[in-house]
């Protein structure tokens, strides 16, 4: 992720469901939800999916304006992670999962 961030490169992700703690998703979907990537989780990955996904990005194959256009977006859309916010969305982020993880080991004495 340091590096898509430090290159400002769009990215389609597809996070491994196996890492601890599903790290890799919450780091994938805080780029998704920037607009600087595509956030493809494993269980409906396959090479058609892929292929949809990348038509998507790119748009129509007769215009390559789109294309660019939509890359250079997701590029921009870096910015965000740059400014100051991306500390307070991982801060709420790291509440959000702290919090559902005590509810989640939370066993009311008998």
């Amino acid at each position: 992720m340091a590096e898509l961030i430090a290159t400002k490169k769009p990215a389609i992700i597809v996070p491994w469901s196996g890492a601890a703690e599903n790290h890799q998703y919450y780091n994938a979907k805080l780029l998704s939800d920037t607009g600087a990537a595509v956030l493809v989780e494993e269980e409906v990955w396959s090479d058609f999916f892929l292929m949809k996904k990348v038509r998507g990005i790119l748009g129509s194959t007769s215009s390559t304006s789109g294309a660019s256009n939509r890359l250079e977006q997701m590029s921009e859309s870096y910015r965000e992670l740059r400014n100051g916010r991306a500390t307070d969305k991982l801060i709420d982020l790291f509440n959000d999962v702290t919090h559902k993880e005590s509810y989640v080991n939370y066993r009311p004495e008998a």
